[in-house]
C-alpha cells in the first residue's frame, strides 16, 4: 500500500507540476503581450470590450443633462 502511494504521489507529480508551470508562465506570457490596461486597450484597440467600455464612460461623464431627474 505505501509503494501504491509513491507511486500515485509521483506520477501526480509529474503530470501536475508542469501542468501548473505550463499555466503560470503561459499566462505571463499572454499578459505581457497584452497587458491589462484600460488606455493600452483604448488606445491600440478600441474595438476590444475593455476599449468600448472606457470611451462608454467618457461618453456618459460628458454628457450633460439639461432637464432635472424626476424619482
Amino acid at each position: 500500500m505505501p509503494i501504491y502511494h509513491a507511486i500515485c504521489f509521483s506520477t501526480a507529480t509529474n503530470i501536475y507540476i508542469p501542468a501548473i508551470y505550463f499555466l503560470f508562465f503561459s499566462s505571463l506570457a499572454f499578459h505581457l503581450r497584452m497587458p491589462p490596461s484600460i488606455l493600452h486597450t483604448t488606445a491600440s484597440h478600441p474595438h476590444t470590450p475593455h476599449g468600448q467600455l472606457y470611451l462608454l464612460l467618457l461618453d456618459s461623464q460628458s454628457q450633460t443633462r439639461d432637464e432635472p431627474t424626476y424619482i
